[in-house]
C-alpha cells in the first residue's frame, strides 16, 4: 500500500472512531490488541505510518460501525 494511501485510511479511521466517540485506546483494545500496545498501534495506523493488517480490516469495520470497502482508500 502505497504511503499516500495508508495516510488516507489512517484520516478515515480517525473521522470513524471520532465520530463513535472512542479513544484510541479503547479501540486498539477493542480489536484485541493488549491495553499497553492498542493506543500506540492506533496511533500508527491514523498517521499512516503502518498499514492496517489484513487480518484486522474485517474486526475494525465491524467496531466502526462501517464497511471494509468505507475503510479503504
Amino acid at each position: 500500500m502505497a504511503d499516500e494511501d495508508k495516510k488516507k485510511m489512517g484520516q478515515i479511521i480517525r473521522q470513524a472512531r471520532k465520530n463513535l466517540k472512542m479513544t484510541q485506546k479503547q479501540l486498539g483494545i477493542e480489536i484485541g490488541y493488549s491495553e499497553a500496545s492498542a493506543e500506540r498501534i492506533i496511533q500508527h495506523w491514523e498517521a499512516g505510518s503502518q498499514p492496517v493488517p489484513l487480518e484486522q480490516l474485517k474486526p475494525l469495520a465491524k467496531i466502526l460501525k462501517t464497511t471494509i470497502e468505507n475503510l479503504l482508500p
